[in-house]
């Protein structure tokens, strides 16, 4: 028991106490668990607060973060920051497994979220009939594009007025359109139904949101693994693994090395036409997974082009833009090839263009060089120094590595005079 008069004497230290309400997320640990912006637009609502002041007021200061009272960046850019905030305001330890911070290592930030809200109209009426509707994390993924459990499309604007919330609002989700000459129902279902890809792939990524929450994470390397000892063995080529699988091939091979990381809906990708789940593709041991290869999608897989067909596809693209700059990259592009294929294909070909591309890089370097000796000439005869800004103005370049690199090698052949910065 705690000696009462030893505790009002300043004797027994109290307990370390939160700034906020540390609440419970909802359905933690499940793949309806909610996102960290319901989360944060709950706690202020607890507190009486507008989600913007306890941001502004609240975090920011706390993390020396001006930005984090700026919606917009706050609750997707900055949810590193976002999240620490509030685990310290709260006193808890898990408010960052409330976005896909778990999976940074193997997934890309890139695309990971939808740029504007997204329901499902029947979970939004059950979460309604059991307590305050929420916002689920599942719902902001941006390749997600169904619910798992109705077996229904998301909403994502108003059936009445086409509105659609921004990302960036204050509000968690309603039951009605928020514009009020509208006022409109938004649990009405969405006309048409998902694929059934749609629905696999949504149900994959409700149970990797719920693996996250349980601090399970992939390591660095994984996607070396599945490539090396998974894909790979089931093709005759990079290339043909490519096709099939509906990816890019630079997307698995650039320049003799893998990419570290992918985004959310390649991995869900790769995932279906393995026929593997998405949680076991990212968690489970190599060894262990039987793949169930998918037959390639209509129109996905295409037929490998030969290197005769490939060189002669070159010079007409080549001819084509006769009298214009063309780079190896550029001829890929026109081409529809990845780079790295174009230079081991036609190293000869590929190798002319980058000398050519070089060259002309150098003759218009030399160019701006002798722009620049001319311009502190001129500015001697009139007696002052030539300043950077309107060098920077003349030569129509943006500060950086190579302008200095220009100004380094114009004061070398003046042996430093003339220039004053």
């Amino acid at each position: 028991m705690i000696d009462i008069e030893r505790l009002l004497a300043n004797e027994l230290p109290f307990p370390p106490r939160s700034v906020c309400f540390p609440l419970e997320p909802k359905a933690a640990g499940t793949p309806r668990m909610e996102s960290l912006r319901s989360y944060a637009i709950r706690l202020s609502a607890e507190h009486n607060l507008s989600a913007t002041r306890l941001l502004s007021e609240l975090v920011a200061p706390l993390k020396r973060q001006d930005d984090l009272a700026k919606l917009v960046p706050s609750w997707y850019s900055m949810k590193k920051a976002l999240s620490a905030g509030l685990n310290e305001l709260t006193m808890r330890t898990d408010l960052d497994k409330l976005t896909m911070l778990p999976w940074e290592n193997v997934m890309a930030s890139e695309g990971l979220y939808f740029p504007t809200m997204r329901w499902c109209p029947e979970c939004v009426g059950e979460d309604g009939r059991r307590g305050d509707a929420y916002e689920h994390l599942l719902w902001n993924i941006g390749c997600n594009k169904a619910c798992p459990y109705h077996k229904g499309l998301l909403r994502e604007a108003c059936p009445h007025c086409g509105s659609k919330p921004a990302r960036d609002t204050t509000r968690n989700v309603q039951k009605r359109c928020p514009i009020r000459a509208c006022r409109a129902d938004l649990r009405k279902p969405m006309d048409g139904t998902p694929t059934e890809k749609d629905i696999y792939v949504a149900g994959n990524i409700g149970r990797v949101i719920a693996d996250g929450y349980q601090g399970k994470s992939a390591q660095p390397d994984r996607l070396r693994q599945v490539w090396d000892r998974l894909v790979f063995p089931l093709f005759d080529s990079k290339v043909d693994a490519a096709h099939h699988l509906g990816l890019t091939e630079g997307l698995i091979y650039q320049s003799g090395t893998y990419t570290t990381r992918l985004k959310l809906k390649h991995w869900a990708q790769l995932s279906w036409m393995l026929g593997v789940s998405l949680s076991d593709l990212l968690l489970k041991e190599i060894a262990q997974i039987k793949p169930h290869l998918r037959p390639a999608e209509t129109g996905q897989s295409k037929p490998r082009v030969t290197k005769r067909e490939l060189r002669n596809k070159a010079f007409t693209v080549a001819r084509q833009r006769k009298g214009k700059k063309l780079s190896v990259r550029r001829l890929a592009v026109e081409m529809g090839v990845c780079t790295t294929r174009l230079r081991k294909q036609l190293p000869r070909m590929t190798r002319g263009l980058s000398q050519e591309r070089r060259k002309d890089m150098a003759k218009a370097r030399e160019k701006k060089i002798t722009v620049l000796i001319q311009l502190a000439h001129r500015a001697r005869s009139e007696g002052f120094p030539l300043s950077k800004r309107a060098a920077q103005s003349e030569l129509k370049c943006r500060s950086g590595d190579y302008f200095e690199g220009l100004l380094a090698e114009a004061s070398r052949r003046l042996n430093g005079e003339y220039f004053a910065f």
